[in-house]
């Protein structure tokens, strides 16, 4: 995890961005500003954010995002859904210290399978990827071909060509000097990485396998097929099975180059 400087004086933020490479959460997000007054007041330093991706996972990083640099403002949402999007509003506009920096209207809610292509076109400056895994590599590659900043939360893909899809779009954002993060949080826990730190640098000596252990029940309980939903959250297909999450992390750490868990691992 690399942590950035503040800008060089007369840069702004934004700027900044466009000049760094490949960068985590605290790159986008809490770049300090030299002054900030204790109300908030939107200006030319402020990041528009974009959520595409409005169920639990979308909604805790756009509240996220907002809790971490307060010069933010969630400007757009797009769900296929147009309940679930204002489901989202809702539960961050109660939050007393963020409901100020989602404005949101109803303009900036896009719905519809396309809704991501609106948001990512509507003027937002980092866009937050946290809907089905499946969907995942054709968001992100929208994302990246615009030029958009990019929070993508793991697992990046569910099937191979998914994968192939975002290594070339990983790709595009360095060329592009764009920030590109992925949601692998167990990269930023400092334990974890000293540990994995050691093996790397061979303490352990040569390491031939992995196996981990992942004590957790389900996400949630939920239905096979919710009333008003096509079925994807239990979906393989879209969203992977329920060792796609954890499995990606362990990937992760275990080769560098690793990026995500497909479908036929979790089976």
């Amino acid at each position: 995890m690399r942590h950035t400087a503040t800008p060089p004086a007369g840069q702004t933020r934004r700027h900044f961005l466009q000049s760094s490479t490949a960068a985590t959460v605290t790159t986008l997000f809490a770049l300090p500003l030299a002054s900030r007054s204790t109300g908030f007041a939107a200006n030319s330093d402020t990041l528009r954010i974009g959520l595409i991706g409005c169920g639990g996972r979308g909604t805790g990083a756009a509240g996220e995002a907002l809790t971490a640099d307060k010069n933010t403002v969630l400007v757009g949402v797009a769900d296929p859904f147009e309940a679930q999007a204002k489901s989202c509003l809702n539960a961050l506009k109660n939050k007393a210290e963020l409901k100020d920096r989602v404005q949101v209207s109803a303009a900036t809610i896009y719905t519809g399978i396309d809704g991501y292509k609106k948001l990512i076109e509507s003027g937002v400056d980092v866009v937050l990827l946290a809907a089905p895994p499946g969907f995942r590599p054709a968001h992100l590659q929208a994302a990246v071909a615009a030029g958009k900043h990019v929070f993508c939360e793991k697992p990046m893909a569910t099937d191979s060509p998914g994968v192939r899809s975002v290594i070339a779009s990983v790709q595009q954002a360095r060329e592009k000097n764009l920030a590109l993060t992925a949601g692998f949080c167990w990269r930023y826990d400092f334990a974890r990485r000293e540990f994995y730190q050691r093996v790397h640098d061979g303490a352990l000596g040569e390491i031939r396998a992995i196996y981990a252990t992942y004590l957790t029940g389900p996400v949630k309980p939920m239905p096979r097929r919710l009333p008003d939903l096509p079925g994807w959250a239990m979906s393989n297909g879209s969203c992977g099975t329920g060792t796609t999450s954890p499995g990606s992390q362990v990937t992760g750490w275990s080769s560098r180059r690793a990026i995500a868990w497909t479908r036929s691992c979790g089976r």
